[in-house]
């Protein structure tokens, strides 16, 4: 309701802490307008490692992609949770990104 003060009543639903909300209301952080939320940025990073995901591929790197990725995810129920291990993926896949671009001219060139 918008007589809720999420802050100190995060609950969403009465059961779930701050489940559902991305922003919250910047007046408590003497902030003129909205506060984005931790689970807003973890998904705009999540939508960023899929934007490389789509642009290896359309690179035609489906392989160097898919061998990445296995480095964090050996099956859908196993994967690394050590948070260093992703920041060295992902730079890896900007790495590969920018010289695959390089050598098509500094272009993305679709091969399918």
């Amino acid at each position: 309701s918008p007589e809720r003060d999420v802050w100190t009543d995060p609950a969403f639903r009465n059961r779930y802490n701050g489940d559902g909300f991305l922003f919250y209301p910047g007046t408590e952080a003497g902030i003129q307008g909205p506060v984005t939320s931790i689970r807003l940025k973890v998904l705009r990073e999540g939508l960023e490692d899929y934007a490389y995901f789509v642009l290896l591929d359309k690179l035609g790197d489906q392989t160097y992609l898919d061998q990445e990725v296995s480095r964090l995810a050996t099956s859908w129920w196993k994967c690394d949770d050590n948070p260093e291990h992703l920041y060295q993926v992902r730079a890896a896949l900007a790495k590969r990104i920018m010289e695959k671009q390089s050598s098509h001219g500094g272009e993305t060139r679709i091969t399918r």
